[in-house]
């Protein structure tokens, strides 16, 4: 549908809810079958209401590293995690977890389970079972050598990366074997639907829908909650929902993935908080500035279509961006800096003055 088309359809929706008093922009956004907050409030304006600087968010209550935007990193909540958790242990014996550490934690000790995903650190939160830990990236790298009763997956909400991880998922699953998946919700963008249909009829004959098996929600990470705030939306809770449903293998043909380029992105940990920097070959003097012409280190989108997103070559898990020359340079401090947290210490002589100024923005913007 086009955007005008879509903005209709969203109204549509939206409408019953907006005569209600006090409706909050959160509750809009739970009932918007995807539409997100930002797109909400500019269609509604101030029809409704919305809780602005209530509190701030205080970052995830569990353990885990901080959900970097790089990594289309929507985590389920605690209730979520457990409800699916429960649903899949009681059905299988042996289980791939594919970008779903909540899920992963529930269910570790249990079952015969492994996880998938593409955070580096997630092995040190979970000490005692690295071996169930593999590191990948399922749009790039080929998974093969399983044969696992049931997948549970979290795809990116991007058609490219659903196909992928569907294919990953049918090449390490046993015949008549369960893949739950969440699914991309209707207005999360103009062409959601469309997509959806293209990526079903795709494995047409190979999977079979089962059930809508769960309401699932996510909990709103920290660099999204920044966003809202440097937007004027104040606080937004939890308002990312979406289905979970099954699917059944019952053909398997060997497919093959179409590797997506997303760049050559390094992370470096800082306590909870995740640093990523697309490392490109590059031996220029180490500058950075912002994005935006406003001089703003938050990233206004946290969508992989907006272009300001896609031009940034360092991101934080609080939503904060740069674009940098030097990157080789610079992954080399932020490797000392993820060490030893001095800053001091992470530079040399080698290092010009101007350079050392522009080390101090970035060291500025991780908040050590």
């Amino acid at each position: 549908m086009t955007e005008k088309e879509y903005k209709k359809k969203i109204l549509q929706v939206i409408a019953p809810l907006l005569k209600q008093k006090d409706i909050t922009l959160t509750e809009l956004a739970q009932k918007a079958q995807g539409a997100t907050p930002i797109d909400l409030y500019k269609i509604v304006g101030e029809r409704a209401s919305y809780t602005k600087n209530a509190r701030k968010y205080s970052g995830q209550s569990f353990s885990y590293p901080e959900p970097n935007p790089v990594d289309f990193d929507w985590r389920f909540t605690e209730e979520t995690s457990k409800k699916i958790a429960n649903k899949i242990n009681r059905v299988s014996s042996s289980i791939g977890c594919f970008g779903t550490p909540s899920i992963f934690g529930h269910l570790i000790g249990k079952s015969d389970i492994k996880l998938f995903d593409i955070n580096p650190f997630l092995q040190d939160d979970f000490p005692l079972f690295k071996d169930n830990i593999r590191l990948i990236d399922l749009d790039n790298e080929i998974l093969d050598g399983y044969c696992f009763d049931t997948i549970i997956m979290d795809p990116p909400w991007y058609l490219d990366s659903y196909s992928n991880w569907f294919i990953q998922a049918i090449n390490n699953l046993k015949q008549g074997g369960k893949i739950f998946t969440t699914i991309i919700p209707p207005l999360v963008r103009s062409n959601a639907i469309p997509e959806w249909e293209k990526l079903i009829f795709k494995f047409d004959g190979i999977l079979i829908n089962e059930n809508v098996e769960l309401d699932v929600e996510y909990e709103t990470p920290f660099f999204e909650h920044e966003t809202f705030d440097s937007l004027g939306l104040g606080y937004v809770g939890n308002w990312r929902k979406t289905q979970l449903i099954s699917y059944k293998l019952v053909s398997k043909p060997r497919l093959n993935i179409s590797k997506k380029q997303n760049g050559n992105w390094k992370r470096f940990r800082f306590g909870n908080k995740i640093v990523s920097l697309n490392i490109t070959s590059d031996d220029s003097k180490i500058r950075v500035k912002s994005p935006y012409l406003d001089g703003s280190y938050t990233l206004k989108s946290v969508s992989n279509r907006d272009e300001i997103r896609k031009s940034v070559n360092f991101i934080t898990s609080r939503n904060k961006c740069l674009i940098i020359n030097g990157t080789e340079k610079v992954e080399i401090f932020l490797q000392r800096l993820s060490l030893n947290h001095d800053f001091n210490k992470s530079i040399d002589s080698s290092y010009t003055h101007e350079e050392i100024e522009s080390l101090k923005i970035i060291h500025s913007i991780i908040g050590l």
